[in-house]
């Protein structure tokens, strides 16, 4: 799970999204969903950063994408 403010746009949470997954190698996109509950599909170009990736966040792994739970730094 990442914390992140989810009281923004969600291009700008993609974006945040993006530049904390970049510490485990090259993002190609990070979509933001917010039903049924948060999460962003975070794309990455291999499938080990990927697999990185999924550990650290504890992720479900689909491909090279992760997919990441979000939760609210107000929570």
């Amino acid at each position: 799970m990442l914390k992140i403010d989810l009281g923004t746009h969600d291009r700008e949470i993609g974006e945040l999204v993006a530049q904390h997954c970049a510490k485990f190698g090259a993002v190609l996109s990070a979509r933001v969903h917010r039903t049924p509950s948060p999460f962003a599909l975070v794309e990455m170009k291999t499938r080990d950063e990927t697999d990185r990736l999924a550990i650290e966040f504890g992720g479900s792994v689909f491909g090279n994408c992760v997919l990441i739970h979000l939760s609210d730094t107000a929570d």
